[in-house]
């Protein structure tokens, strides 16, 4: 059915099918009453595909960043969607800082992965990481936010984390920006 809606003969659909079933997309069941029904992502497996691949492409870290950053900043609206969409309770809050203060690089991916958790999408969560992960073996060391960046960085998080438990995605879009321009402006990588 699959091939003669698209015009694709059976080879080329098999042979989808099987790359769709490597990455744990669909299930196969074959036999008298088989199809594909569509699978939770294994992410294991778009893991290990997928990182050699953006290893092969060569790209400079600032251009992994770029990819990155441009495919997280979908994250909040999606969340805020979802959030909307379901009507759950409210999630933690991260609290305001007593005083400026450093911020450390586990600290500023966690709350960038816990964006990314909200919104619900493992392949989403797994490009991301998967680009970001390969700006920073690219770099000699990856650096935290500058003080002086940190508390309106930690400000834009705190607003995004409102928006998304507001259900309000253009909120959420546009506090993601804001935070993507001043984590750009204020860590650049050479191309």
């Amino acid at each position: 059915d699959i091939g003669e809606r698209h015009n694709f003969n059976q080879t080329i659909v098999r042979q989808a099918m099987r790359m769709l079933e490597d990455i744990g997309a669909i299930s196969c069941q074959r036999g008298r009453r088989g199809g594909a029904v569509r699978a939770p992502p294994q992410a294991g497996a778009v893991i290990r595909l997928l990182f050699p691949h953006i290893a092969e492409t060569r790209l400079s870290p600032a251009e992994n960043l770029e990819v990155g950053s441009f495919l997280a900043l979908n994250a909040p609206r999606l969340a805020a969607c979802r959030r909307r969409a379901s009507r759950r309770t409210p999630t933690r809050q991260i609290g305001p800082a007593a005083a400026p203060r450093e911020a450390t690089v586990p600290e500023a991916i966690a709350l960038g992965n816990r964006l990314l958790d909200l919104a619900e999408s493992p392949f989403l969560s797994i490009l991301v990481r998967a680009f970001g992960l390969q700006a920073l073996f690219s770099q000699d060391e990856p650096r935290p936010p500058p003080p002086f960046a940190w508390p309106e960085i930690e400000r834009c998080f705190q607003k995004i984390f409102q928006a998304i438990d507001a259900g309000d995605p253009a909120e959420a879009h546009a506090w993601a920006v804001r935070k993507d321009m001043l984590m750009m402006s204020n860590l650049p990588l050479a191309t």
